[in-house]
């Protein structure tokens, strides 16, 4: 079985008080599929 390539963008974007992740994920076939993954953890200063 030979090697695959995958490939994972992570965009991290401030809203307010809160982060939100932006993920693609990108592999050896047509189809692409993004993620969006949001936390409520407080960003300290």
């Amino acid at each position: 079985m030979g090697k695959k390539t995958v490939e994972l963008t992570v965009d991290p974007v401030q809203k307010g008080s809160s982060v939100q992740f932006n993920m693609s994920l990108k592999n050896e076939s047509d189809r692409d599929f993004e993620f969006t993954f949001n936390t409520s953890q407080k960003i300290r200063a």
